[in-house]
C-alpha cells in the first residue's frame, strides 16, 4: 500500500416529503433598500440602519443598555459577471444579537436568537435564501428582482443613546474573487461597499454567454477539503424529493467518529424514508397535529408508524412511533 490513506466515504439515502407552507416559520420583511451607487459597476453591498427602540431592563450605564433595532443588508449585482450562491460578511460591534433573519441564512448554521459575540470579533456571515444567486443588468435589462437580494434583520444591541448611530465596523463580500475596500458611511445611518473582480477573476472570465443568463446551466464547481459534504437532490416532485447526501473525509490522517449531520429545514420537510443513518431523536408530539398529519389528512396512523417522521427547525428530526418501547430502534449514531 501506498503512503496515502485511502478516502472514506459515507453515504445516505434521504427521501424527503415537503411539508405546506404553513409549517415554514414566520419571517422579518426587509426594509426597503437604498438608492445603488452609481458609481458602481461590480457587487454593491449596503447595510442600512433603520431604527431602534429602548427596551427593558433599564440601565445606569447608557453604553450597556439594549435597544431593539431594524437593519437590512443589500447585495447588488451591478457587474458583468453572475454572482453565484452569495454570502455577506457583516462585522458587527455592539454585542448584537439577531432574532430575526428573512432574505437570508446564516452560513455557520447557527439557530436564532444567535448572539454574533460568537464570531470573537470575526464578521457574521449571511448566505443568501431563497434569492441565491444574482444575475447581471445586461443579462436581465436591470431587473432588480433578479440582480439584487436584500436580508432583513431584527435584533438586539447594546450602545450608548442617540443620536449616535451603531453601525457595523466593516462589510463585505465572502467570495475570493472579488475585492472590497474598506465600507464608507452614505447617510448617518447607511454604510456601503463596492467589491469588484480581483485582477486574476479579471483575467480568466469568459466572454458573456447564453449560460450567464440561465442559472440552472452554470454552476459552481464542487467544494474540496479534507472533509466534504454534499447535498444533493436526485429526483423533484411537486410533493417530494429524493435526496443523497454523501460525507467523504479526504483527510489522510484524520478520522471521524461518531458523526452527526445537521443542516437547517427551509421547507418544513418530514422524513418518509431514510437509509444511512439515524435521527437522533424521537417523539410523537408533531406527528398528528404537525406537518405529516396536514399533508397525510386521510391516512390511517395505527399502520404507518414505522414509516413516517417529522423534520422541523434546524435538522432536528422526530420519529412517528405509538410508544417508548419502539425508541430502541431509533439511535443517533450512523448505520
Amino acid at each position: 500500500m501506498a503512503g496515502s490513506v485511502a478516502p472514506h466515504a459515507v453515504v445516505l439515502g434521504l427521501l424527503l416529503l415537503a411539508g405546506l407552507a404553513a409549517a415554514q416559520r414566520a419571517t422579518t420583511p426587509a426594509a426597503a433598500a437604498p438608492a445603488p451607487d452609481p458609481g458602481c459597476n461590480g457587487i454593491q453591498l449596503t447595510y442600512n440602519f433603520v431604527d431602534r427602540t429602548k427596551i427593558r431592563p433599564f440601565v445606569s450605564d447608557k453604553n450597556k443598555q439594549p435597544y431593539a433595532f431594524r437593519a437590512n443588508v443589500t447585495v447588488l449585482n451591478s457587474g458583468t459577471r453572475p454572482l453565484k450562491s452569495w454570502a455577506a460578511l457583516v462585522t458587527f460591534g455592539y454585542g448584537e444579537i439577531l432574532v430575526g433573519v428573512d432574505g437570508a441564512v446564516l452560513t455557520g448554521g447557527g439557530d436564532l436568537p444567535y448572539n454574533t459575540t460568537e464570531d470573537a470579533g470575526n464578521a457574521t456571515s449571511f448566505s443568501g435564501y431563497p434569492h441565491t444567486d444574482l444575475l447581471t443588468p445586461i443579462a436581465t435589462a436591470g431587473d432588480l428582482s433578479q440582480i439584487q437580494a436584500s436580508v432583513g434583520i431584527v435584533g438586539t444591541l447594546f450602545a450608548g443613546p442617540g443620536p449616535f448611530v451603531p453601525l457595523p465596523t466593516a462589510l463585505s463580500l465572502d467570495d475570493p474573487a472579488y475585492a472590497c475596500p474598506a465600507a464608507t458611511n452614505v447617510t448617518a445611518r447607511v454604510l456601503s461597499t463596492c467589491c469588484v473582480l480581483t485582477p486574476e477573476a479579471e483575467a480568466n472570465a469568459t466572454a458573456i454567454d447564453a449560460n450567464t443568463t440561465d442559472p440552472t446551466k452554470d454552476f459552481l464547481p464542487r467544494g474540496t477539503g479534507d472533509l466534504v459534504i454534499t447535498y444533493d437532490v436526485l429526483q423533484a416532485y411537486p410533493s417530494s424529493y429524493l435526496a443523497l447526501v454523501t460525507l467523504e473525509n479526504n483527510a489522510k490522517l484524520g478520522r471521524l467518529d461518531n458523526w452527526r449531520l445537521s443542516w437547517e429545514w427551509r421547507r418544513g420537510e418530514f422524513i418518509y424514508s431514510m437509509k444511512g443513518a439515524h435521527p437522533s431523536e424521537v417523539d410523537t408530539s408533531g406527528c398528528i397535529c404537525g406537518a405529516p398529519g396536514q399533508y397525510y389528512q386521510s391516512l390511517d396512523f395505527s399502520q404507518e408508524w414505522d414509516n413516517l417522521a417529522q423534520v422541523h427547525g434546524r435538522g432536528t428530526v422526530e420519529i412517528c412511533v405509538p410508544d417508548a418501547s419502539f425508541q430502541d430502534a431509533t439511535r443517533p449514531e450512523p448505520d
